[in-house]
Order: structure tokens, then sequence, then C-alpha cells
């Protein structure tokens, strides 16, 4: 799905796309390093002060008796987001700039029915 979604979604912009795309990324960087930073600093400087180590000790306590699963299945995934991300942007940067030739046509149609298949 999001190989198909975020695909379609950048071969669908027009000239120009990189640039955009370049601040979307830069965008998103920034703003998971200022998320992460700020979640760093909370669980520093606010977390120890309101719990103790009676509360820890609790908390590890009740972890042990959880339910367990009547069985599990483990499935491989085909390809990590990450992989699957990247591939994305690529591709979807190829087909924004083939778009109007034979084989850009050809395969755009091609992740276009992919992603109809998959709503």
């Amino acid at each position: 799905m999001i190989l198909a979604y975020v695909t379609m979604g950048i071969a669908d912009l027009s000239q120009g796309a990189g640039k955009l795309l370049l601040i979307t990324v830069a965008l998103a960087y920034s703003s998971t390093l200022i998320a992460g930073s700020a979640s760093f600093l909370v669980a520093e400087n606010l977390f120890p002060s309101f719990m103790s180590a009676d509360a820890l000790d609790q908390i590890a306590a009740t972890a042990e008796v959880s339910l367990s699963p009547y069985f599990t299945i483990t499935i491989q995934p085909v390809m990590d987001t990450l992989s699957a991300v990247v591939l994305a942007f690529v591709l979807g940067l190829c087909l924004s700039s083939m778009r109007g030739k034979e084989i850009g046509d050809t395969l755009y149609n091609a992740i276009k029915d992919s992603a109809r298949r998959t709503r």
C-alpha cells in the first residue's frame, strides 16, 4: 500500500516535484528531531519527579502476570517500511519525469492500477 500510494502521489506532481519532495523530507526530518528532543527532555526532567521506586516495582510485578496468547503466527514482511518509502520516492520521481513518453505512461498506468486494487 505504501509503495502504490506514495508512488502515485509523487508521480501525479508536475515538474518541480524534486524540490517539493526535498522540502517535505526536510520538514519531516526536522519535526522528528524536535519531537524526539522534546520527549527526551520531558522524560529526563518530568518523569523522575512523580515516579517513585515503589511504583516502578509495582509496574514490573504486574508485567509478569499478563495473558499469553493461545498461538502466534510470525509473518515476515516482504519489505520494511523504510525500504518501501524510499523505493516509492524513487519510482514516483522517475514516473513524474517520464510521463508523456510511451514507457512512462505504461508504467504510470501500471502503478495507478495497482493503487486502485489496494483500496
